[in-house]
C-alpha cells in the first residue's frame, strides 16, 4: 500500500462542485484505489444521487463511501468480510454523528421538515445544493475513508 498523494476529500469536493453527484464524487476520488476506471465509477454511482434516485433515502455520499470501502477492503467470499461490515458501520456512525443522520432528507432539511412537501418539491439545481450541506457530506465521507486506510 502507498500513501495518498493528494487529499481525497478535497478531490471529492472538487468533483462534486464540478457536476458529478455525491456518490460519484466519493467513489470517483478513490477509483484507482478501488481498481476501477473513472467511467465504471461514474456509471456504478450514477443512480445514487439525492438519496438513491432523488428519493431522499440513504445519502449518496454514504453510498459512495460504502462502495469504496467494499472495493478497497472487501472480500470476494460469499459471506461478507466482517471487517468491512464493522468498518462501514463505524464510518456510518461517524457520519451520523456529524450530520445527524445517514438519510438524505434528514441531512438536507432536518428532521422537523422531513415530510414538508414544499421543501421536497423544490427544483434541484446548483442554487438548491449551494444552500445544502452536500459538499460537506462528500468531503466528510471521503475524509473518513482517508482516516481509515493507508492507500
Amino acid at each position: 500500500m502507498t500513501n495518498i498523494s493528494k487529499k481525497k476529500s478535497h478531490e471529492a469536493v472538487d468533483l462534486f462542485n464540478g457536476g458529478v453527484n455525491c456518490a460519484q464524487a466519493v467513489l470517483l476520488a478513490y477509483h484507482k484505489e478501488c481498481g476501477i476506471s473513472k467511467d465504471i465509477a461514474l456509471n456504478i454511482a450514477a443512480p445514487f444521487l439525492g438519496g438513491v434516485a432523488r428519493q431522499r433515502e440513504v445519502c449518496g455520499a454514504v453510498v459512495g463511501m460504502s462502495m469504496a470501502i467494499g472495493l478497497i477492503h472487501g472480500s470476494s467470499k460469499d459471506n461478507s468480510e466482517p471487517d468491512v461490515i464493522k468498518l462501514t458501520k463505524d464510518l456510518c456512525a461517524k457520519f451520523k454523528e456529524r450530520h445527524g443522520s445517514v438519510v438524505c432528507r434528514d441531512v438536507l432539511v432536518g428532521r422537523a421538515a422531513m415530510n414538508n412537501k414544499e421543501q421536497a418539491s423544490k427544483e434541484v439545481n446548483k442554487e438548491y445544493y449551494a444552500s445544502k450541506p452536500c459538499a460537506r457530506c462528500v468531503e466528510d465521507a471521503a475524509e473518513f475513508i482517508e482516516e481509515h486506510f493507508t492507500l
